[in-house]
C-alpha cells in the first residue's frame, strides 16, 4: 500500500467534512442570538 495515497485521501475527507461544518454552521448562525458552539 502506498501511505501517502492513504494521506491525500485522508486530507481530502478532512476538507470535505470542515466544508460542510462551515455550511452547516453559516446556516444555523443567523437564527441563534446565542449558542454554544462558538468558534475561539
Amino acid at each position: 500500500d502506498d501511505p501517502t495515497a492513504d494521506g491525500a485521501w485522508e486530507a481530502d475527507l478532512h476538507d470535505v467534512l470542515l466544508f460542510l461544518y462551515i455550511q452547516s454552521y453559516k446556516r444555523l448562525v443567523p437564527r441563534l442570538r446565542f449558542h454554544p458552539f462558538a468558534p475561539v
